[in-house]
């Protein structure tokens, strides 16, 4: 007997806990049955204060009286139902609570588990050891790729000062090159409103110092230039002053 005691006891413990689901349902339920019991008892309490009110009318004392207190017996039920009510209700809540607190916590516990077979599987030497070869490969990659980055041998050095140089030979060049066209467009110009040339030199100046002080474009003849030409122009007018 002792045996089959603590075998009954071993299962009760392993068997899953009943759901508080058809209790709550059941306690709904009966709660709804009241409330329809205060509804009639409601409406036969109005109907006795009518009563009463009636056969106050007919001098009848005694029969409203009576009446009365036929009704103030079925207000007490109603007063005691809703006690009634309001003590199911609170239990209720507290088996709803109660079983979402249950299962929070078995949720906790199936964590815990989960946890623990993870942790098994995990040694605080194995992580470290992970995270130490996992640095030194990360090294190892950043070393790679500065030596990826590096300059290939034959572009290792650049002559600053002759890159500099030979900028300035093309620099010079352009401006030559510039200058020359200027003065061709401005003797064209000249010839097209048929002023006499200017020389080369005026008194020991060049052609682009005394371009602006000896050629005058009338007004009505600027307009018809594009933006390039307007520019060209006060370009001219600045380098000559």
């Amino acid at each position: 007997m002792q045996f089959l005691k603590k075998v009954a006891l071993k299962v009760s413990k392993n068997e899953t806990p009943p759901s508080p689901a058809p209790t709550i349902a059941d306690i709904r339920e009966h709660m709804e049955l009241l409330e329809r019991k205060q509804q009639v008892w409601q409406k036969k309490a109005d109907a006795e204060e009518q009563k009463a009110k009636m056969l106050l009318m007919k001098k009848d004392r005694r029969g409203a009286l009576m009446a009365l207190k036929r009704k103030k017996i079925l207000e007490k039920e109603i007063a005691n139902t809703e006690s009634v009510r309001y003590n199911l209700e609170v239990q209720a809540l507290t088996l709803e609570n109660a079983n979402a607190s249950a299962q929070t916590v078995d949720a906790f516990r199936k964590g815990n588990k989960q946890l623990r077979k993870a942790h098994e599987k995990l040694k605080v030497e194995e992580v470290d050891d992970v995270m130490a070869e996992t640095q030194e490969l990360v090294e190892d990659s950043n070393m790679v790729s500065e030596a990826l980055a590096q300059p290939l041998s034959g572009n290792t050095y650049l002559d600053e000062d002759e890159l500099k140089a030979e900028l300035d030979e093309l620099e010079g060049e352009a401006l030559d090159r510039y200058m020359l066209e200027t003065e061709e467009k401005i003797g064209k110009e000249e010839k097209a409103t048929e002023r006499p040339s200017v020389p080369s030199t005026v008194k020991g100046k060049t052609v682009r110092e005394t371009v602006s002080s000896h050629v005058e474009i009338p007004k009505e003849k600027e307009e018809d230039f594009n933006d390039e030409e307007r520019e060209l122009r006060e370009l001219e007018r600045s380098m000559a002053m």
